[in-house]
């Protein structure tokens, strides 16, 4: 197949960020954001959620598909070697 008819398909997987989600926070969720893991100590700059995003979309990552980007300081790797518990993340009664 020509390199012109393929499609790159890349997602970027965001963390928490710093001033995000006003309206979630006003609902209650200070606290669970309080609370959420954050490996390595601090939520994200809105630039270091921003970077991987402007890199998917420039020529740089040419090669770059079939995959996903995580900018979430480490939270998902937490994830699956067991270092989060996701039980602890559900709200009181789910599940």
């Amino acid at each position: 197949m020509p390199p012109a008819a393929l499609a790159a398909v890349a997602a970027a997987g965001a963390g928490s960020a710093a001033g995000a989600g006003a309206d979630f926070m006003r609902g209650g969720g200070v606290d669970f954001m309080r609370e959420f893991p954050k490996p390595i100590g601090r939520n994200s700059r809105p630039e270091e959620q921003a970077w991987p995003l402007i890199f998917l979309g420039s020529p740089r990552a040419s090669y770059v598909t079939g995959t996903s980007v995580f900018a979430d300081g480490g939270f998902t790797g937490a994830l699956f070697t067991g270092q989060v518990d996701f039980a602890r993340l559900l709200p009181p009664g789910f599940g």
